[in-house]
């Protein structure tokens, strides 16, 4: 899965939310495709010139300020880092080349420690063991406001937040592969875009249409972000293989046997496409683990 993208995770759109009076660029998740792979997106981020940490030193020394938020963009044939920048007496957004580290762009758009920015870089590379920064910011949280940086290793992405103040820190989350059961290799893809690998195999026939069976499921959003699971309610969902769920489901379900475990990565046409649901965004790609646990009557 090899994919150049405009990232925290996944491909982006700009997003923003208020910082005090001043609104600021952040970065907000696109549901629509599967995340690069981390060895991919390691790879993006080693072959520019320019480290976001190098970035961010240019811009604070252009503004004397420090560096709210910032991420690359690697879209294109340009790549560019881009970020807040609060300075004494206003705040700027900065444009970094990052193929030689010059600055596009310096626009005045009101301010945390000095060195808040570099501290939760330097945490979170010390809790990866390295990597290589690909976004950080500055937001409120609660009664104080925190940094939250994301850094790839070729194994992994890492997203680390600490206390902006204290540089104390709050949470690291590490993300490898697709949640749910491991898999190896490519998944298979069928003629209507539905993907999935085989996770344990079933005996009998394929299931076909209109068979009642009882099936156990967990899902997910590209994110890692568990939306519905009946593993954890420990009871598996009575469903029919023609009717009542989502097309990926049907698919899947009339192919599978009795006892088969499949993890199904379903584009969003597929599974709800530009609806939502309280806990589904809208053109949401869905990746579920699914086991046909027996026959229903």
């Amino acid at each position: 899965m090899t994919r150049t993208s405009r990232i925290r995770i996944g491909a982006l759109a700009l997003a923003s939310f208020a910082l005090g009076a001043l609104t600021v660029a952040v970065v907000a998740q696109d549901y629509s495709r599967l995340l690069p792979s981390a060895e991919q997106q390691y790879a993006n981020l080693e072959a520019l010139s320019v480290t976001l940490e190098e970035a961010i030193a240019t811009a604070e020394l252009a503004t004397d300020g420090v560096v709210a938020g910032a991420h690359i963009d690697t879209v294109g044939d340009a790549p560019k880092a881009e970020m807040i920048v609060f300075g004494p007496e206003a705040a700027y957004q900065v444009i970094i080349n990052m193929s030689d580290g010059s600055i596009l762009k310096k626009t005045p758009v009101a301010i945390y420690p000095k060195d808040a920015t570099a501290n939760a870089i330097n945490k979170a590379k010390e809790l990866a063991g390295g990597g290589i920064v690909q976004s950080c910011s500055i937001s409120p949280q609660g009664p104080e406001p925190v940094c939250i940086v994301e850094l790839y290793t070729k194994e992994s992405l890492h997203r680390v937040t600490v206390n902006a103040n204290s540089n104390e820190l709050i949470s690291h989350d590490q993300v490898g592969g697709l949640p749910g059961d491991p898999v190896k290799g490519e998944p298979i893809t069928t003629s209507s875009g539905l993907k999935y690998y085989v996770l344990k195999e079933g005996v009998g026939e394929p299931l076909g249409p209109n068979v009642n069976v009882m099936a156990h499921y967990s899902g997910w959003l590209v994110d890692g972000t568990k939306f519905d699971s009946s593993v954890d309610r420990g009871e598996p969902l009575p469903v029919n293989t023609s009717l009542g769920v989502i097309p990926g489901w049907l698919e899947a379900l009339k192919a599978m046997k009795v006892g088969e475990k499949r993890k199904l990565l379903i584009p969003a046409h597929l599974a709800y496409g530009p609806q939502s649901t309280p806990r589904i965004p809208p053109n949401a790609l869905l990746i579920f683990d699914m086991e046909v646990v027996s026959r229903a009557e």
